[in-house]
């Protein structure tokens, strides 16, 4: 996938998506290629609280989890308790899928998520 380096810089890099069932419930896989440093990724089922949080995750990389299907709030930070940069931003997630989760394009401008989800039965 093209992308944008740390540094603003345009790249490519290769990823695999795990598309194992989750038995009822939504395999969601955050992808980092945006033009930022680490961040810190987290999942509240409300806007306020944090259920599941993905640290440290860098430039080009990806991480899965597999989360309960419903109305899911979606955070990114700068990394180690750096400022809020996107979010909540709102996922609804459907039950026997996977959903690809991209932080795009460069912090404070455009930033934002792309999402897209495939059925996994």
């Amino acid at each position: 996938m093209a992308h944008l380096t740390e540094s603003g810089d345009p790249t490519v890099s290769k990823f695999f998506n795990d598309f194992t069932r989750s038995y009822g419930r939504n395999r969601v896989i955050v992808h980092h290629v945006a033009a930022a440093g680490d961040v810190d990724v987290t999942f509240g089922r409300n806007k306020k609280r944090k259920n599941f949080a993905i640290n440290l995750l860098s430039n080009g990389e990806q991480v899965g989890a597999e989360l309960l299907p419903g109305k899911w709030f979606l955070t990114i930070a700068g990394a180690a308790g750096g400022p809020k940069v996107l979010g909540p931003a709102c996922l609804r997630l459907k039950p026997w899928r996977v959903t690809l989760a991209y932080a795009v394009d460069l912090p404070g401008e455009n930033f934002t998520v792309i999402s897209k989800s495939f059925i996994n039965r």
